[in-house]
């Protein structure tokens, strides 16, 4: 099941950031069939590697079957960004966020805040809540409403909709030499082996 917290969706139109893997695509879909509000769609092409060319064919196709009218894609070029690092990266869509301004909607989901809440208990800040519901930047606001949502719900969703067809999986999501896939494909993996709920923990500690 799709949880969104309607206290952490905005009440006007919105920008929903949407990548081309399967919880962007889900959620952009949930949103447009269940929720039925305008929103915009918004995509970010880092040029760094072979699929994000067909990230963007991929979303673009999803686009068009679903009549988003409002979709845009955000082309990297060097003068905004010349560190190809994930930091770097980050860094070069949160500006292009802040010259935009507005609201943006995330697709960021439970399994999202474990990792993240591991990330901190490794480097000795479990007391770092994992992921706000809203973040206020300058010009522009991030929303993260689906935070409740687990990702095998999001992935169940994909295939009970046939959306599997427009997701592409970032390659580099494999690659455990960063931290982060790390604890996504091999730590918080052995945890959900063993049943011991840090969802629910999390939950109830920060949600």
């Amino acid at each position: 099941m799709i949880k969104c917290d309607k206290n952490s969706l905005p009440k006007d139109d919105f920008t929903l950031l949407i990548s081309g893997g399967v919880d962007s695509v889900v959620i952009a879909h949930w949103l447009k069939v269940r929720y039925r509000k305008h929103f915009k769609l918004l995509h970010f092409n880092h040029q760094v590697q072979e699929a994000n060319s067909l990230m963007e064919q991929k979303v673009t196709q999803f686009s068009k079957d679903f009549s988003f009218d409002d979709f845009c894609v955000v082309t990297r070029k060097d003068v905004y960004c010349k560190d190809l690092s994930e930091n770097g990266l980050r860094q070069w869509r949160l500006e292009r966020l802040r010259e935009e301004g507005g609201s943006f909607v995330t697709a960021h989901h439970l399994n999202d805040v474990v990792e993240n809440y591991l990330s901190n208990c490794l480097k000795g800040c479990p007391e770092y809540r994992p992921i706000n519901e809203i973040t206020k930047f300058n010009t522009f606001t991030l929303f993260h409403p689906f935070l409740k949502t687990r990702k095998k719900d999001i992935i169940k969703y994909a295939l009970n909709n046939d959306l599997m067809q427009y997701v592409v999986e970032d390659p580099s999501n494999n690659e455990t030499i960063f931290m982060r896939n790390w604890i996504r494909n091999k730590l918080a993996r052995e945890i959900y082996d063993r049943n011991l709920g840090i969802e629910k923990i999390i939950i109830k500690k920060f949600y």
